[in-house]
C-alpha cells in the first residue's frame, strides 16, 4: 500500500532561493516571502496550516542547473534541494554538487528534493495563485497520496531591472514526468495512472483540465521498488463530479493513453 510521502512541513515565512549562472539568467538569489490567506486555514488539515508566526529563518534553497524547460520563461519550473542551516555559508561547492546529478534516490533525498513552479506575470501569477488554492482546498486529503504535497506559495519581486513580481508555488518531488507517448507507456503503468485519477475523482470531485504527459510524475517508491503515480498541474481544474467514477472526462482520458499513436 503507497502511504502519503513524508516531506516535512515548512514553516519557514521566507523562502532564499539560490540561482546557478545561466546564460542570459542574471539574478543570483531571490527572496520570496510565504502567502498567508487565513481563510484557507479551516479547508487545510493541521499540518498543513500556515503558523500565526511563520518562522522568521528563511529556507535557503539551491536550484539545480539541469532544466527541463525554459528557464527564461515567465513560467519556469525548477528542481530544487533544501539547503540545511548547518552548510557552509559558501553555496558555491554545494551548488556545484547538486549540478552533478538530479538523483533522488533515498529517502533523505527526497525530504530535501523540492520543485519550484514560477509565475513572472501577473495573469501568470492569478494562475498560480488559483492551483495553490486547489491544492489546500479541494485536493488536500490527497496531497502526498495522488498529487504532490504542496508546502506553500511564496511572493515577492525579482531582483533585476524591472523589478518583475514573482510568485512561486513550492512542492515536493513526486517523480519524473513522463517523456514518451502515453501509447508507448506499458499497460500495467497505465491503468496505474488511470486508478490515481480515478481516485481524485471520488474523493475531491475534481477532474483534471489539462491532461497529458508532461503531467504525469512516475516514481518508485521505497523500499518496495513501487510504482507510483502523482499528477500534477492543477490550474485548469474542474470540479463538483462526485458520484460513480464512470464519467465522461474519465473515460475520455482513458482512450487518450489507449488510441493508437499517429
Amino acid at each position: 500500500m503507497i502511504e502519503a510521502s513524508t516531506s516535512p512541513y515548512i514553516p519557514h515565512g521566507v523562502i532564499n532561493i539560490q540561482f546557478p549562472r545561466w546564460p542570459g539568467w542574471g539574478i543570483s538569489r531571490v527572496d520570496l516571502h510565504r502567502y498567508q490567506d487565513t481563510s484557507l486555514e479551516d479547508a487545510e488539515s493541521d499540518s498543513r496550516k500556515s503558523p500565526a508566526t511563520p518562522d522568521s529563518t528563511p529556507l535557503r534553497v539551491v536550484v539545480a542547473s539541469e532544466v527541463r524547460n525554459d528557464y527564461s520563461s515567465d513560467s519556469p519550473v525548477f528542481f530544487a534541494s533544501i539547503v540545511s542551516t548547518s552548510d557552509s555559508a559558501d553555496t558555491a561547492g554545494f551548488i556545484e554538487r547538486q549540478n552533478a546529478s538530479r538523483n533522488v534516490e533515498t529517502e533523505v533525498d527526497r525530504s530535501q528534493a523540492l520543485i519550484l513552479k514560477f509565475a513572472l506575470r501577473s495573469d501568470l501569477i492569478e494562475d498560480l495563485y488559483q492551483e495553490y488554492l486547489v491544492y489546500t482546498s479541494l485536493l488536500s486529503s490527497v496531497q502526498g497520496i495522488y498529487v504532490p504535497r504542496c508546502l506553500g506559495l511564496f511572493v515577492g519581486q525579482l531582483p533585476d531591472d524591472d523589478g518583475r513580481d514573482a510568485a512561486c508555488l513550492v512542492t515536493d518531488w513526486g517523480g519524473n514526468c513522463i517523456d514518451i507517448p502515453f501509447q508507448d507507456v506499458p499497460t500495467d503503468i497505465r491503468t496505474k495512472i488511470m486508478r490515481c485519477l480515478k481516485e481524485i475523482h471520488k474523493r475531491t470531485g475534481t477532474v483534471h483540465g489539462d491532461f497529458a504527459e508532461r503531467n504525469v510524475l512516475l516514481d518508485k517508491y521505497l523500499p518496495s521498488g513501487e510504482i507510483t503515480v502523482k499528477i500534477i498541474d492543477w490550474d485548469r481544474t474542474e470540479t463538483g463530479h462526485y458520484g460513480h467514477c464512470d464519467c465522461e472526462p474519465l473515460r475520455t482520458m482513458w482512450n487518450m493513453m489507449s488510441a493508437p499513436a499517429t
